[in-house]
């Protein structure tokens, strides 16, 4: 899987808000020069979540559970 990047809060407005007013995903993606899926991609999860903020906590999560921590650290 390659690189990804996170598009600003105002590129993804701005998608949403060219798509509100009726435009196509092939006009807003040469309009932000994005790709097409990427487009897609903005307004659907705009569709589902409501909004277009970049959810927290999407890194490699931690992986002992608290009390296996507890345990290596020995603190218990």
């Amino acid at each position: 899987m390659g690189k990804t990047k996170e598009h600003t809060i105002q590129v993804s407005q701005m998608c949403v808000d060219l798509h509100k007013s009726g435009n196509g995903y092939k006009k807003i993606a040469t309009r932000l020069h994005l790709s097409i899926s990427t487009v897609r991609g903005i307004i659907k999860k705009f569709k589902t979540t409501g909004t277009v903020v970049n959810k927290p906590g999407r890194g490699r999560q931690f992986i002992f559970h608290h009390a296996q921590y507890k345990r290596w650290a020995g603190v218990a």
